[in-house]
């Protein structure tokens, strides 16, 4: 990701960045990429999540970066 994007998205200049687009939904396990995101956010706490989509699963996404404290690091697009 470049700097000038990190900007628009508000992500630190210095961060690790993993991203997805899509649905959000069973087939694209959202959750499933949320619960990898977590571990690795224990592990490196520069890394941030982007993600670009909506559907059925967002509010569920969205409960579950909550409950792990991490929205902070959690930059979601629409």
């Amino acid at each position: 990701m470049s700097a000038a994007t990190k900007q628009i998205v508000e992500v630190p200049r210095d961060a690790f960045v993993v991203g997805s687009v899509g649905r959000f939904s069973t087939q694209k396990a959202p959750l499933e990429l949320f619960a990898a995101y977590e571990r690795l956010a224990r592990l490196r706490p520069e890394a941030h999540l982007v993600m670009g989509g909506d559907g059925a699963l967002r509010a569920d996404f969205e409960a579950a970066v909550a409950r792990a404290g991490l929205g902070d690091r959690v930059h979601m697009l629409g």
